[in-house]
């Protein structure tokens, strides 16, 4: 006997959950096609920035402009759903004390990091815009 701290013991294994892994995959496609779309209609909304860099304040350019980065906004929501979807899973298995669940983990880390990067870039093409 001695005053040192016993070893801390090891985690338990986390158990396999195959009805949260189906969630996450069907979670992850919707996700994908979200983040395809969006970053499609990004692509499209960059190139009518662009084109309405210099043109008039309601001018057509800048009108058709704005109207490609606002849709953005639907279609950022669209992904933000699979991320709300992903949260309430975790909320779940927390509000059950559960473990975390590292695949749950990793997807909604990934996911908000979509979300983020998908705001910086509506965010990004709405300031090349002039205030109107």
């Amino acid at each position: 006997m001695g005053f040192e701290e016993p070893a801390t013991p090891p985690p338990a294994p986390i158990a396999a959950d195959p009805a949260l892994d189906s969630r996450l995959t069907a979670i992850a496609a919707t996700r994908a096609a979200a983040a395809r779309a969006f970053d499609a209609a990004a692509d499209r909304a960059a190139t009518r920035t662009t084109a309405a860099r210099g043109a008039a304040v309601g001018s057509e350019r800048w009108l058709d402009a704005q109207t490609a980065v606002a849709e953005l906004d639907s279609l950022r929501s669209t992904h933000a759903d699979s991320v709300g979807q992903l949260e309430e899973l975790a909320a779940a298995r927390a509000q059950a004390l559960q473990p975390a669940y590292p695949a749950l983990d990793q997807a909604l880390d990934a996911a908000r990091a979509t979300a983020a990067a998908q705001t910086r870039r509506i965010d990004s093409l709405a300031a090349a815009l002039p205030a109107g």
